[in-house]
């Protein structure tokens, strides 16, 4: 089957992103599995999902429901799931503010918020596994 050049594209500037993320969460294998589970969604619904706002904000929720459906959050006090994605991702994975809005979906001024107001020491606002990660 043919991809579209579009696609492949979003792939290739998205795939490690994702898969730093789900690294954070599963082993290797599950990992790799997981991202091409998600891809493979996206992939099915690609007319859908460039016809969207944000087609990395869909595509990251695609990953994001893959990876929680296999394993809860880990145990960081964020306030929200953006926030949670977004310390994983630059705390964690060590990606730069641009790379994190750019494979979310979010503005950078919105990263840049949701890790400054970043409370580490807080207490989750709700238990990690009764989180449910939008």
């Amino acid at each position: 089957m043919a991809l579209p050049p579009a696609f492949e594209g979003f792939y290739a500037l998205h795939h490690d992103h994702y898969l730093a993320y789900a690294l954070a969460h599963l082993d290797r294998h599950t990992a790799e599995t997981t991202v091409r589970e998600a891809f493979g969604i996206l992939a099915t619904h690609w007319p859908h999902a460039v016809s969207r706002h944000s087609p990395a904000a869909y595509g990251w929720r695609q990953l994001v429901d893959s990876v929680h459906a296999r394993t809860p959050p880990l145990p960081i006090p964020a306030e929200t799931p953006e926030q949670y994605h977004a310390i994983v991702l630059h705390h964690i994975a060590g990606y730069e503010l641009q790379d994190i809005a750019a494979t979310t979906g979010h503005v950078l001024s919105k990263i840049q918020y949701l890790l400054r107001s970043w409370k580490p020491d807080a207490p989750p606002a709700r238990p990690p596994a009764a989180r449910r990660l939008l």
